[in-house]
């Protein structure tokens, strides 16, 4: 199936005409309002509500509070509402507040949305995810994600939870168990690490490695699969190729190593975001476990600046819904 995707303003010219229902998260991060702005320098903005999520206390609070300010004065200059930002805590927000608070922004902001994971942690965007997919009431939904101009080459995150699911994805129950473990790569295991050391020592670990990618990120994304196989047998893993930039390629992807879902798998999303986006989408249809350890604390840099593609931001634009249609699904014989 063709499921369309490029940059933003690519993408609107070649959709519904509508206003748009924006839900994002205003961070750190310049790169954290880029779609916010540019949906309204493309007049195609409605109603919209940003999250604001706190770290915990860290010797990076005072540069993270730095940064924020600099963003709500950019966010108001511009016709930013404070009373559309939800604020959340990182960790100490219950699965419950997540799941309320989201489904009432979703159900404010409208049947046409945009739901933007830029700087949204995989422990909200994937329940907003899911959610969006669910929701019968939503008839276009649109997923962007803005690539950064670098990354810090400090650590991204640290001190991480415990491996747990994320909300709303504690799986299916079924008696059969799981075949495999499909691991995202990413920069840093952030706690993956222990996590594959002691699993099953027979159980199959796929990894999907984002690749073509630029060469500082394949680098630290090589890096990272070094460490992973240092203590397990070397016939344990599985090393799959997919776009970093496409979802529509991660997603096929999981079809095959799992044989149109036939085979039962968990997932472990480390990866760039747009491949996390495509393991949301396949887990939300199969059922299946969505394990995490998720960081405390992210680096207040973790990204520097937005990065441009033929003279605009590169804000890359996926469909996922049009006209009530669902673009990516299971074939089944």
């Amino acid at each position: 199936m063709y499921r369309p995707w490029g940059i933003l303003d690519w993408v609107i010219k070649r959709s519904p005409p509508v206003l748009w229902g924006l839900l994002g998260c205003l961070g750190t991060e310049e790169r954290s309002l880029s779609a916010w702005t540019r949906l309204r320098a493309l007049g195609c903005l409605g109603d919209y509500r940003m999250l604001r999520i706190a770290d915990r206390p860290s010797r990076f609070t005072q540069r993270a509070r730095l940064r924020l300010r600099e963003r709500m004065s950019f966010f108001r200059q511009n016709g930013g509402r404070c009373k559309f930002l939800h604020n959340y805590d990182l960790i100490d927000a219950t699965y419950g507040e997540i799941e309320t608070g989201i489904a009432g922004d979703l159900k404010n902001i409208g049947e046409n949305i945009i739901l933007d994971v830029t700087s949204m942690p995989k422990r909200f965007f994937f329940p907003a995810l899911r959610m969006c997919l669910e929701s019968a009431d939503i008839h276009n939904l649109l997923v962007t994600y803005t690539a950064a101009h670098s990354y810090t080459p400090d650590k991204l995150a640290e001190n991480c939870e415990e491996w747990a699911h994320l909300p709303l994805f504690s799986g299916t129950y079924t008696r059969q168990a799981s075949e495999m473990l499909i691991v995202g790569v990413g920069f840093e295991g952030l706690g993956l690490q222990e996590q594959v050391d002691h699993s099953n020592p027979g159980k199959p670990i796929k990894l999907i490695f984002p690749f073509p990618s630029p060469p500082h990120s394949f680098r630290r994304a090589w890096e990272c699969v070094r460490k992973l196989q240092k203590h397990k047998a070397s016939d344990v893993f599985e090393l799959y190729h997919s776009d970093y930039r496409d979802i529509s390629d991660c997603f096929d992807r999981l079809i095959s190593i799992t044989d149109a879902g036939r085979k039962r798998a968990e997932f472990a999303p480390f990866g760039p975001k747009p491949i996390s986006v495509g393991m949301c989408i396949f887990a939300t249809i199969t059922g299946s476990e969505v394990y995490y350890t998720q960081p405390k604390v992210y680096h207040p840099d973790y990204s520097l600046g937005v990065a441009v593609d033929d003279g605009v931001p590169a804000i890359y634009t996926y469909c996922i819904r049009l006209a009530k249609r669902d673009l990516y699904s299971i074939p089944r014989e």
